[in-house]
């Protein structure tokens, strides 16, 4: 579990002093109702990084697995992509000179 705290602690710090959040902070205290507000902020802030967290898990994991275990439309479509890329220098290079 520290070895986790040593890996989040820097993006937390980093993530405090964002300019946005901040901003919006200081301007929800100047409002009439300053507690509602900045709290609604966190919240939403606190929401968003939470749910896009688990849908980046949840898709790392899936591409991790696809990885490991490639199936044969894989290698077709890096065959395609690779021809493709090739296609491109090819042209660029006549393009230039």
């Amino acid at each position: 579990m520290s070895d986790l705290w040593t890996v989040l602690l820097p993006i937390l710090l980093a993530d405090v002093v964002n300019p946005v959040l901040f901003a919006f902070m200081v301007y929800a205290v100047g409002t009439e109702r300053p507690l509602t507000n900045s709290s609604a902020a966190l919240l939403g802030h606190t929401a968003t990084y939470l749910s896009f967290g688990i849908a980046l898990a949840f898709a790392f994991e899936t591409i991790a697995e696809r990885l490991a275990n490639p199936q044969s439309i894989d290698f077709a479509l890096g065959l395609l992509v690779g021809l493709l890329l090739l296609w491109v220098a090819w042209r660029s290079r006549r393009a230039s000179t």
